[in-house]
């Protein structure tokens, strides 16, 4: 992350595997100097966005208006926004003679917090993921619907050239790390020509491959017992990441502990099927700033993150 975030970074990190940054600033890595909330915009427009956003090396291929609605998380509806779609670096491989880019897709809220998200995807990537920016598992909210302006990526490759497109050199620096430097500076111009001003903040996420990312330094650490990979297992998987960081970076409150739940039966992000029968299916828990561990407090109900506490 050092290419992105200049000299500080922090980072949550799931399992090792869901990870969350946040950039700016000149401090010495793991601090966190007290930074002023981000100030939102309104977009200005979006039917006209393609002739307006210009950058090197890129093509803008759409730009299109979805309404309240239009996108849900966990049932919940995400406010009115739009999409823009494009790539970056088209090219025929001397290699492999396959052709590659760098595919994207942008969602700008019309009501914009003044915050950016990049949402880094997992596994070998390969596909434009929706840029809603969820996080945990059976998510019902999202970096999108929080009012940030979310950019999605492939990291420089199609489906169809998983896991071949490792042959070709420049795949393989898009894949492991430069993708993310390409696309940076073009989603924050983009943000700066939709709402006439540039975003005050970024965060960065993703589980993964994209948790990968956002782990090369991280001032703290939040486990997630029982969980599998990215989500499910036995586990109170269904948590919010992101609102604790901005608090951190923006309010200067950093986070002992972050609520977790139990996706059981009608869970409106899904039920898990991991989840044990003895549990409730509501039951939650604290997830602790490693190293500390959620205790039992002695007494209170085991079904409740109040009976616990990060020790």
């Amino acid at each position: 992350m050092s290419h992105l975030c200049s000299s500080r970074t922090i980072a949550f990190a799931v399992a090792a595997a869901w990870t969350l940054a946040a950039c700016g600033g000149d401090d010495a890595p793991g601090t966190l100097p007290q930074l002023g909330a981000a100030t939102g915009a309104s977009l200005v427009s979006c039917s006209d966005l393609t002739t307006k956003l210009t950058f090197a090396n890129t093509t803008f291929t759409a730009a299109s208006a979805v309404a309240a609605g239009g996108l849900k998380v966990g049932g919940n509806a995400i406010p009115s926004h739009c999409v823009v779609t494009g790539k970056m670096f088209d090219r025929v491989s001397t290699v492999d003679g396959k052709s590659y880019a760098i595919g994207f897709e942008m969602r700008l809220p019309d009501t914009w917090n003044g915050r950016f998200f990049y949402q880094a995807n997992g596994g070998t990537d390969g596909s434009v993921s929706t840029a809603n920016g969820t996080f945990g598992g059976g998510p019902v909210t999202s970096a999108l619907a929080q009012g940030f302006a979310v950019l999605s990526s492939d990291a420089g490759h199609n489906a169809a050239q998983n896991p071949t497109f490792g042959i070709d050199p420049q795949a393989r620096l898009d894949y492991g790390y430069q993708a993310v430097g390409k696309l940076t500076p073009m989603a924050k111009s983009v943000i700066q020509i939709a709402y006439g001003k540039a975003a005050d903040r970024s965060y960065f996420g993703g589980c993964s491959n994209g948790g990968r990312h956002t782990m090369v330094t991280f001032a703290r650490l939040f486990l997630v017992p029982g969980m599998t990979h990215c989500s499910a297992g036995p586990a109170t998987d269904q948590f919010d990441m992101l609102t604790p960081i901005v608090n951190w970076v923006e309010k200067g409150q950093a986070p002992d502990s972050v609520l977790a739940s139990a996706r059981g039966a009608s869970n409106p992000g899904g039920a898990s099927a991991d989840i044990p029968a003895s549990w409730s299916p509501t039951r939650t828990r604290p997830l602790c700033s490693y190293p500390k561990v959620a205790t039992y407090n002695g007494s209170g109900s085991i079904e409740l993150a109040g009976s616990f506490s990060c020790k």
